[in-house]
C-alpha cells in the first residue's frame, strides 16, 4: 500500500490539493496527516485523520512519500522541510490537474501549485515551491528553494527570485528585478528597481520607487552605530510579542541579527510594536522603517541616528501591562 503523509494540519487547502491530485491520478491508496501539536492528534480535516507527530515518519515504512504543507512562513517552511527530509521519505509533488506546466522546468519533488495558476513557459520553479491560488509567474522567470507565490501575485519575465522567498497577494514584480534570498513582499506591493538582499517590503500599499538599500543601513544615517539602549529595548519588546506562553521549545534568543517577521511577526503585530516602542523607549518610529528595517540591528540603526534620544525606561513597571495588551496572546487563546 502506498501511503502519503502531509506534514501540517493547519493547511486545509493544501489537503484538498491532495484528495484532488488523487483522485485524478489515484497515486495513493491512503493519505493521513501528521502534526507535531499534540491538541491535533485524532482529529479529522476533509476526511483525512491527524495520526501523530513528524517523528511518525520514523517508525513507519514501506512505500511512503510526504509533503511539506508549513507555508505560514518561508523560514517555517523551510525549517519544516529540513526535519522532514531526516526521516529519509522522497518528498511528492502536489500539482493541481487543471494546471498546465508543458514547457516549464520544474523539480521532480517537493512542489506545490494550486489551481488556477498560471506558469508560463520557459519559466523555473526551484525546490520547495509552492504556487497558490491565481498566481503568475512570466516568460524566463527563476524562483528559488522554498519559494511561496500567493494568491493574485504577478512575477513577470526575467524576474530571478532568491531561496526563501516570498512574493505576497496582488503584488507586481517587474521585469529585470532580481529579488535577494530571504526577501519579503507584501500584499500590494510595487517594486520596480533592484533591491538588496534579505529585503522586507510590506505593507498595502507599499513601494520601492529607487534603489534604496532598505535591508541595512540608510545611506544618510549610517554614521553612528546603535545605541545598546536602543538595541536592548527593542529584544525586550520583540520577545514579549513574538515568543508565545504555550512555546514547548527551547526558549528562543533575540539579538541584533534577529528578523522581526521570520519570528512571526505580522503587519498586526509590527502595529502594535510600533506604539510599544514609541511608548517604552520613546521614539518615534515610522511604519514603514519596521519593514525597510526588519533586524533589531537595523532597526536600532535608524532609530539611533534619528534626532530623537533615547530616555532611560523601566521594563518592569511596564511589564503588566504588556501582559495585558498582546494581540498574539489573544488570538491564541
Amino acid at each position: 500500500m502506498t501511503t502519503l503523509y502531509l506534514c501540517g494540519a493547519g493547511n486545509v487547502e493544501g489537503m484538498r490539493l491532495a484528495i484532488t491530485v488523487n483522485r485524478a491520478t489515484r497515486r495513493w491508496d491512503h493519505i493521513a496527516v501528521l502534526d507535531d501539536d499534540p491538541a491535533k492528534r485524532g482529529k479529522t480535516i476533509l476526511g483525512l485523520t491527524i495520526e501523530g507527530p513528524f517523528s511518525l515518519l520514523g517508525e513507519v515504512s514501506g512505500s511512503v512519500e510526504v509533503v511539506n504543507l508549513v507555508t505560514r512562513t518561508t523560514r517555517g517552511r523551510w525549517g519544516a522541510k529540513q526535519k522532514i527530509a531526516t526521516y529519509g521519505h522522497p518528498f511528492a509533488p502536489l500539482i493541481h490537474p487543471n494546471v498546465d506546466t508543458f514547457g516549464t522546468e520544474l523539480p521532480e519533488d517537493d512542489i506545490t501549485i494550486y489551481e488556477y495558476a498560471t506558469i508560463s513557459a520557459n519559466s523555473g520553479l526551484g525546490e520547495g515551491s509552492v504556487v497558490f491560488n491565481g498566481a503568475i509567474t512570466g516568460h524566463g522567470s527563476k524562483i528559488g528553494k522554498g519559494c511561496v507565490l500567493a494568491p493574485g501575485a504577478v512575477v513577470n519575465a526575467r524576474v530571478k527570485m532568491g531561496d526563501f522567498a516570498y512574493v505576497g497577494s496582488c503584488a507586481t514584480v517587474l521585469p529585470d528585478l532580481s529579488l535577494g534570498e530571504h526577501a519579503v513582499v507584501g500584499a500590494g506591493s510595487s517594486v520596480i528597481e533592484d533591491v538588496p538582499a534579505e529585503v522586507t517590503v510590506m505593507g498595502v500599499p507599499a513601494e520601492i520607487l529607487g534603489a534604496e538599500p532598505v535591508a541595512g543601513q540608510d545611506r544618510a544615517v549610517a554614521a553612528v552605530e546603535p545605541d545598546e539602549e536602543i538595541v536592548n529595548g527593542l529584544i525586550k519588546v520583540w520577545q514579549d510579542l513574538l515568543i508565545t506562553p504555550d512555546e514547548d521549545e527551547e526558549p528562543r534568543t533575540f539579538d541584533r541579527e534577529t528578523r522581526f517577521f521570520d519570528e512571526g511577526g505580522t503587519s498586526i503585530l509590527a502595529q502594535v510594536m510600533v506604539k510599544r516602542v514609541e511608548e517604552e523607549l520613546g521614539l518615534r518610529v515610522k511604519h514603514f522603517d519596521v519593514f525597510r528595517f526588519p533586524s533589531i540591528g537595523a532597526l536600532a540603526m535608524r532609530l539611533t541616528n534619528q534626532s530623537t534620544p533615547a530616555p532611560s525606561f523601566d521594563a518592569k513597571a511596564r511589564a503588566a501591562k504588556r501582559r495585558s495588551s498582546n494581540p498574539r496572546r489573544r488570538v491564541r487563546n
